[in-house]
């Protein structure tokens, strides 16, 4: 039966998103792994499925294997203070809960950490991660937190489309309209970050 409040957390009880959870992974599973915008009003589902795309067993069933993948689910809402360093910060200690790898969890745990996380240590990060074989989506859940907050500039923008770009990172962040319209400035809104996504409308 139907229930309306919280979202969905067991798979059993998720219903339907046939097509949209088709072009997500489609697009991860691609040679270029990438990246989807998830779009839609509130309440439609958006957390629903983030969450049934990170459930282990459902992942792997679309291809997304544990060997191969890393998908981390991030919540923003109401992270209106947040900045760049915290981002990261967050971002890498969900990363060292998910991976099995006992080194690689060490080194997101120590950079995590770290006084100021360069972009060049994300890069490196990266990058060493990309030689084990391993590809890291975030799924980014309420991400207009990010877009709308000043204190992302174009540089954060830049450097995380460069990171999905040119190494083992995809991007699915779900949004209430589509990313170019939940910027706090034109110059956000111009950056060429925004072009690297498809967009997977949620309707009713």
């Amino acid at each position: 039966p139907f229930t309306f409040g919280n979202p969905i957390r067991d798979p059993s009880r998720f219903i339907g998103r046939t097509e949209e959870i088709r072009q997500v992974t489609n697009r991860l599973l691609s040679s270029a792994r990438e990246s989807t915008s998830i779009v839609g009003e509130r309440r439609i589902g958006k957390t629903s499925l983030l969450k049934y795309l990170t459930n282990p067993d459902v992942a792997e069933s679309f291809g997304l294997s544990r060997e191969d993948f890393c998908l981390v689910y991030i919540d923003f809402q109401g992270l209106n203070d947040i900045t760049p360093q915290r981002f990261w910060q967050r971002v890498l200690r969900l990363m060292a809960r998910t991976m099995d790898n006992p080194e690689r969890k060490q080194q997101f745990k120590n950079l995590s950490k770290a006084e100021y996380i360069d972009f060049f240590d994300l890069e490196d990060l990266f990058d060493e991660i990309g030689g084990d074989g391993t590809h890291v989506v975030l799924l980014m859940d309420e991400f207009e937190y990010v877009t709308q907050n000043p204190n992302f500039k174009s540089d954060f923008f830049g450097g995380l489309r460069s990171l999905a770009i040119h190494y083992n990172l995809s991007l699915v962040p779900a949004t209430r309209r589509e990313l170019v319209e939940l910027c706090h400035s034109e110059e956000i809104k111009g950056s060429p970050f925004f072009n690297i996504f498809a967009t997977v409308i949620l309707k009713p």
